[in-house]
């Protein structure tokens, strides 16, 4: 008996240990892997649920305490996973939906981890206590994270996606105020614990302000809309409920007044200079209608595809194929794909229709329920049976509890989860669900389990080796394979190395090593393989123009083509692959080729811009300038506010001859804009208008005599006039007045005296 205590003990102990190393899972970054911000802390997190929920499989069978028990936190979550289920089986591509890919690291895999980790934690970690400890941990890092942040600050360390908004170790600005915004509140809610000392409190208060001084560095409007809105129904809901500490309700509606008089002050002074010069100030300032015009535009996308899958969806992470299919022209100026529509609403509804949607809102009613009416519900069933219980939660507690997940569901208005967003969620999650089921020890419960006859005696033997194969085999398969071929991929796009190279046979024996590393990332497993055959097309157009064989440039071409008709032949309806597979051709120059791919996938959608581009470029280049006209026509027609479309549709006519078609086309741009572009004035320069170019960049010297660039295409003019001494005579007089300019203005000169075009 003794050893057996012993034993459970160990078990119990690995379960909570592993636990409470969920909360240092922000710090992980690996360089070594495909986004290092986002792949190692999802194996981390993976390979940790996996190993407690081994533990806990072995634990509940010797020990009844630890089995599951029935909450309506449980019975919500486990039917909105068992509905995302559904949906990622009958939707568009399960195998995307099951693993996701390593930029989002999301999927169902995923979700059936974050359950597994709730069901762990909901059964083990069974007290108000231990739970509080998980939650200072949380808070404690939450500090280190937040001092990094301020060193990113000061300009000690570099914020990875550039710009001044910090992002930590998250590597995401977004990401990072999601966690702070937990924290924030996690914070608040230690602080008012009855058993807290006051000097604790005061510390609880410092770190909460930390923690919002990062959160509006990160400046992320809808984490600070979130946490001003979820402060203010926490501080409302202690104003209406709470009955015996008349000072804090004063407080609390103090705190009210005061926010509301604050947002009052800055909706009157926004438009100043003061607010708009600021670079936090200034974006919240930029809040609106007009300012969330591409949002807007996603969220339209999105719908439409709900309307076509109103029920179960089109499955998690295929968000892509309907954005493809219904997406909006007027979208040119934003970036050309989105994964998600950026609004938790929708996402949801794209990825698993109306039932999915209901099962996520059931999820936050069970939560509120497990909050506010549970545990008194509890306790008057207990305080009946004449059984001694006090009330789990303080209305100060939950009321923080409510507004966290207020401000949490208002940020994800804006956003999507991550990882570590997800882990502190479910954390909340699996808090409540013990706090639903109690902490007590049934005395009529059989705690031990014990072993009456030889079969359950064998079965004891048996189960923990089972469990332990089955571990090692989860591991393997759902974590290392996707580790390696992560791996590989990253050393497959890496070029550091084949730069340094010296010598022919040295780079064309590094090219096969990249070669064979490609092929392992894409063999490695569904994981990444898309993403790895994306990368492999773009390493083979890079290699066209490389001091390379031919038989290496064909040996990626054709590796690189195969994969894509591949990845086409699994993901039919996806329009990505089909554009990076024309993509392929045009660089290669089978024109033909290209043309086939692109009409194929103006079946998926004929409305983004970039595919007529690529289908003009096809037509081209195979001598079929009139097909290629008719093309860029029509992606200018599509919306005649697109600059871009309006200047290559241009440059055909100019180069067509049909000069005045042009310019009545150009005349509603800048002329300065559109005579510096290089594509312009190469069509000129076919046309042998030189004269046009000239003399509009002289008279632009004469308006802008400070102006380098000036010079420098004016110069280029007369270059390719055919006019040498005028353009290095242009290029001397801007060295001159430049100093700045002299070092790259020198290499152009020696270039065109040494008869060269730079």
């Amino acid at each position: 008996m003794h050893s057996d205590n012993q034993v459970n003990k160990i078990l119990r102990a690995i379960i909570i240990g592993g636990i409470f190393l969920l909360p240092f899972i922000p710090f992980v970054i690996s360089k070594s892997m495909f986004f290092p911000f986002i792949t190692g802390k999802n194996f981390a997190f993976r390979i940790i649920v996996e190993v407690i929920l081994a533990g806990w499989l072995v634990l509940l069978w010797r020990d009844a305490r630890y089995r599951l028990k029935f909450s309506w936190i449980l019975g919500a979550l486990a039917v909105f996973v068992g509905t995302i289920t559904l949906a990622d089986i009958f939707g568009e591509d399960f195998l995307r939906s099951f693993w996701s890919n390593y930029e989002r690291m999301d999927g169902l895999i995923t979700l059936l981890h974050l359950f597994a980790y709730f069901v762990v934690a909901g059964s083990v970690m069974n007290t108000k206590s231990l739970w509080e400890r998980f939650l200072q941990v949380s808070v404690g890092v939450s500090v280190l994270i937040s001092i990094y942040s301020i060193f990113q600050l000061l300009g000690e360390v570099v914020i990875n996606q550039g710009g001044v908004r910090v992002d930590a170790t998250l590597g995401n600005a977004t990401y990072l105020a999601g966690y702070l915004l937990f924290n924030i509140f996690f914070a608040a809610f230690l602080a008012v614990q009855k058993h807290t000392p006051d000097w604790l409190r005061y510390v609880y208060g410092a770190v909460i302000v930390l923690n919002i001084f990062i959160l509006f560095n990160t400046i992320t409007r809808g984490a600070i809309l979130g946490l001003i809105g979820g402060s203010m129904l926490t501080a409302l809901l202690i104003a209406l409920f709470l009955r015996d500490a008349p000072l804090l309700k004063k407080y609390t509606l103090g705190f009210l007044a005061g926010v509301v008089l604050l947002v009052g002050v800055f909706i009157a002074i926004k438009d100043t200079a003061l607010v708009r010069e600021n670079k936090l100030w200034g974006r919240l300032a930029t809040i609106s209608l007009e300012s969330g015009k591409s949002r807007f535009l996603v969220w339209g996308i999105a719908w439409d595809g709900v309307k076509e899958h109103p029920l179960l969806g089109w499955g998690q992470d295929n968000f892509m194929v309907p954005f493809s299919k219904y997406y909006n022209s007027r979208m040119y100026s934003e970036e050309p794909w989105f994964d998600r529509a950026h609004n938790i609403v929708l996402d949801w509804l794209v990825a698993a229709g109306a039932l999915g949607f209901l099962s996520y809102l059931a999820v936050f009613s069970a939560l509120l329920y497990a909050i506010w009416v549970y545990p008194k519900r509890r306790k008057r069933e207990e305080q009946h049976a004449h059984t001694p219980v006090e009330d789990f939660f303080s209305i100060p507690e939950k009321a923080i509890l409510t507004g966290l997940a207020a401000a949490y569901l208002f940020h994800n208005l804006f956003v999507f989860d991550n990882v570590v967003s997800y882990i502190l969620f479910f954390s909340v999650l699996a808090f409540m669900h013990s706090a639903s089921i109690g902490a007590r020890e049934d005395k009529k419960e059989n705690l031990q389990k014990k072993a009456h006859t030889e079969q359950e005696e064998f079965i004891n033997r048996l189960i923990g080796p089972i469990v332990l194969l089955a571990l090692v085999f989860s591991l393997y398969i759902l974590n290392v394979k996707g580790i390696m071929g992560n791996q590989a991929l990253l050393k497959a796009i890496d070029t550091r190395e084949l730069q340094s190279a010296q010598g022919a046979p040295d780079k064309e024996a590094l090219l096969r090593k990249k070669l064979a590393l490609f092929e392992k990332a894409i063999a490695s497993g569904f994981l990444g393989r898309m993403e790895a055959r994306e990368q492999f097309v773009q390493t083979a157009n890079q290699l066209v123009e490389a001091p390379a064989s031919q038989i290496i440039k064909q040996e990626f071409f054709t590796a690189a083509n195969t994969g894509m008709k591949k990845q086409i032949e699994e993901t039919p309806e996806n329009l990505r692959p089909r554009l990076f597979l024309a993509s392929l051709f045009i660089t290669y120059r089978l024109f033909d080729e290209a043309i086939i791919e692109i009409e194929e996938a103006f079946k998926i959608s004929d409305k983004k811009q970039d595919m007529f581009f690529l289908l003009a470029t096809a037509y081209l280049n195979s001598g079929k300038t009139e097909k290629a006209l008719e093309v860029t026509r029509r992606a200018f027609d599509l919306e005649p506010s697109n600059a871009r479309a309006r200047k290559i549709h241009s440059t055909l006519l100019i180069r067509s001859g049909r000069e005045k078609e042009a310019e009545e086309l150009l005349s509603l741009l800048d002329e300065t804009d559109y005579l510096s572009d290089p594509q312009i004035v190469s069509a000129y320069a076919s046309i042998k208008k030189f004269d046009k170019l000239i003399s509009f960049w002289e008279g632009r010297i004469k308006q802008e005599p400070g102006n380098p660039q000036a010079y420098i295409s004016l110069s280029a003019a007369y270059l390719e006039s055919g006019n040498r001494k005028k353009a290095v005579e242009k290029l001397e007089t801007a060295i001159a007045l430049f100093p700045a300019f002299k070092e790259q203005g020198e290499f152009f000169v020696r270039e065109i005296k040494a008869g060269r075009n730079p």
